[in-house]
């Protein structure tokens, strides 16, 4: 498989990478039903293992006593990651003699369709299986838009199906619309997978639902190990909290910095580095591309340390990515460019909810927080984006915004080592577990609210108000002391001097003692979200 692996990628393969897919087709061979995990640090290399895999399994002969795999499905859920996907797998191919048998469903539902329901002649009397790239959103539309009479289980004649699933700690693989779809084109029922599809899924941050579905691993690659081999940058080395208020004063901030870590670079590794800011809303990429390009028209179009080319950086450097419109602002109208060329153009890409996760740009170097970030998965996934080395490259640089560093720092030791599946601890717990980190992100939001009513005077009554809802729901919330604490008081301390109110600066200060966490919330907030959840 080494000499394969080189043929398809030009390059050597790590160790994990062969010891990964001499994993799964032994497993394969042992009990061919069982659905395989392989757990893959975050820049590891998952799509060149991917391609190794695929080309292993295609090129198996198809003896009706072994019972090979007739038809190779690869999944994924980003037109971005499908299409790099799809040119990873394809270059393997192609350089291993094995294309003719790759379909590429990129571009519409139809397209799929039309694949599917060719399937019979396709793989009739083939030596080879018949691989199909696509996303899930379109095998979800295959029944979603009428058509579901498709019976794809006749195939099963002919051997096995293999589902290769990229990114699967998604949410809505295991239990939602992607795995119905499976199942059911493939003579299943809606909870009923059939004996002859197996399942195969890579991430490099399995979820609990992704182990309900996978139980463990087969193959265990953790983001520890990977950092220790130098497979990838630890992303934390250069990690800081800045207190910034006002949009223009993080655009400032955020170029100003931009120069400062150019400097610890090489020129030419400084001169073609990239950085990404992460969003909340939609609309707040579109303020911070207008304001950031505003910015770099005041500075003769020249960003610090991304290099000098007049101009370039007013129209294709600085780009927004997002779903759906900002008004009837549309992406592709904001760049002025299709999507795969404004991520090749752009040096500082603006996003939200998308690039986010399994965007593989190996020139991000720098990162910036705008957004808190709600699960121990959303934090390694997004923060991963800058952490592959390259030559230069050999520290990345995050700052963050909202001051998320313990639960960062507790997220990456989590995926430091192989996730195992175990028991969930009933529906009781989950739903208890799931209550109180919606509330965790809720709160973390209402931080950065406060300290904006802050800036204005407030009746020393309302200050009051919010600090006794807060005492009675910190038992319940179990938030421990942080750094934000400090500021909160302090702000509270200036607001109380200009209402001249004594009995706020009092209860400030008393709090200020309080082994918690200071947080002001509203509680109808947090009421109406708990009563979702049902009698406790």
């Amino acid at each position: 498989m080494e000499s394969t692996f080189l043929r398809g990628t030009g390059r050597k393969p790590w160790r994990h990478q062969i010891e990964a897919v001499d994993c799964i087709l032994h497993a394969l061979s042992v009990d061919g039903r069982r659905n395989l995990l392989v757990q893959h640090a975050t820049g590891s290399g998952k799509s060149a293992t991917m391609a190794l895999l695929v080309h292993q399994l295609a090129e198996q002969v198809h003896d009706p006593t072994k019972k090979g795999f007739t038809l190779i499905l690869l999944l994924s859920d980003r037109l971005q990651l499908d299409r790099q996907l799809g040119d990873t797998l394809e270059t393997f191919l192609s350089r291993c003699h094995g294309s003719s048998r790759l379909r590429r469903c990129e571009t519409r539902t139809g397209q799929l369709m039309k694949v599917l329901s060719s399937l019979g002649q396709l793989v009739e009397r083939s030596a080879k299986a018949l691989v199909v790239v696509t996303t899930k959103q379109k095998l979800d539309r295959v029944l979603s838009d009428g058509k579901n009479s498709l019976d794809l289980s006749p195939i099963f004649a002919c051997g096995r199906v293999a589902v290769i699933c990229e990114e699967c700690h998604r949410a809505h693989f295991e239990g939602g619309k992607t795995a119905e779809a499976v199942r059911m084109l493939f003579g299943g029922g809606r909870s009923t997978q059939p004996e002859d599809l197996v399942y195969i899924g890579f991430t490099g941050t399995p979820s609990p639902s992704c182990l309900r579905l996978f139980r463990a691993s087969v193959h265990g690659y953790h983001l520890g190990q990977a950092e220790k081999e130098g497979v990838v940058l630890d992303v934390l080395t250069n990690y800081e909290t800045c207190r910034l208020q006002s949009l223009s004063e993080k655009c400032r901030y955020i170029l100003a910095d931009l120069q400062r870590v150019a400097q610890s670079y090489d020129e030419a590794f400084a001169t073609d580095m990239k950085a990404m800011v992460v969003c909340r809303r939609r609309v707040d990429v579109v303020s911070y591309v207008q304001q950031l390009r505003k910015l770099a028209q005041s500075t003769n179009g020249w960003l610090p340390g991304l290099g000098w080319s007049p101009g370039f950086f007013l129209n294709r450097g600085i780009c927004g990515f997002f779903s759906g419109a900002v008004g009837d602002l549309l992406e592709e109208r904001l760049n002025g460019l299709p999507l795969l060329e404004a991520c090749r153009s752009a040096r500082i890409l603006v996003v939200c909810n998308k690039l986010e996760t399994g965007f593989d740009e190996p020139r991000l170097a720098a990162m910036y927080l705008d957004r808190c970030l709600e699960s121990d998965v959303k934090m390694v996934q997004v923060l991963s984006r800058i952490n592959r080395p390259l030559p230069g490259k050999d520290s990345v640089y995050v700052r963050d915004f909202h001051d998320q560093w313990a639960a960062v720092r507790l997220a990456f030791d989590r995926f430091r080592r192989v996730v195992e599946g175990g028991r969930c601890g009933g529906r009781r717990f989950r739903r208890r577990r799931c209550r109180n980190r919606v509330w965790c992100h809720q709160i973390a939001e209402h931080d950065v609210q406060l300290e904006q009513m802050l800036q204005t005077p407030l009746p020393p009554e309302k200050i009051l108000q919010l600090t006794e809802t807060h005492q009675r729901l910190r038992k319940e919330l179990h938030l421990t002391g942080g750094s934000r604490l400090m500021s909160l008081l302090k702000a509270t301390r200036r607001l109380a001097q200009e209402v001249g109110s004594d009995v706020s600066m009092v209860n400030a200060v008393e709090l200020a003692g309080s082994p918690s966490r200071i947080v002001f919330v509203d509680q109808k907030a947090v009421v109406k979200h708990r009563r979702t959840w049902g009698k406790r």
